[in-house]
């Protein structure tokens, strides 16, 4: 009896073409061998071979790494640069900044109340100065001063008009 496994998600699906390796696996494998060829070739002439072989080494376990590990199902690509940005790029320490509007209504709101409340404050301050001078004897000398000049001044200028 024939079976064909058939993948649950239709995106796990990768179709295979040499050595039952997806392309991406197949063009990481064949830049290793490119890469690991020319440190053979060239690196020897000014490296010590023992050096050379562990940079050939490292090479091959990056980018078999590359090509073949996928954490959370993810390419090594994402993961590498969700690194980058968590680390590099995105600061350590978030801040929420928010727009209260109602907040800011109640404070716009609280400080008029405030300031009407400082203003009402002083005029009542000035109130009980101009009734304490009142009160004093050089107060109603100068208020029984301020209505004669002025009861003099609607009698010459009543006068004034008769003329």
């Amino acid at each position: 009896m024939l079976e064909r496994e058939i993948p649950k998600e239709i995106r796990d699906y990768k179709t295979k073409y040499l050595f039952k390796l997806t392309l991406r696996q197949n063009v990481a494998f064949g830049c290793m061998l490119v890469i690991n060829v020319l440190l053979h070739l060239y690196a020897k002439t000014f490296l010590y071979n023992e050096l050379v072989d562990w940079l050939m080494l490292v090479v091959a376990v990056v980018t078999g790494a590359i090509a073949l590990w996928k954490p959370n199902k993810q390419d090594f690509e994402k993961v590498a640069w969700f690194a980058i940005q968590s680390e590099l790029v995105k600061p350590k320490k978030r801040t929420y900044q928010t727009h209260n509007t109602f907040s800011a209504l109640r404070e716009s709101y609280l400080k008029a109340e405030v300031e009407a409340e400082n203003k009402q404050l002083i005029l009542d301050k000035y109130q009980d100065r101009r009734d304490r001078v009142k009160n004093t004897t050089i107060g109603r000398r100068l208020n029984r001063q301020g209505s004669t000049s002025s009861k003099r001044e609607h009698v010459n200028g009543a006068q004034g008009e008769l003329k």
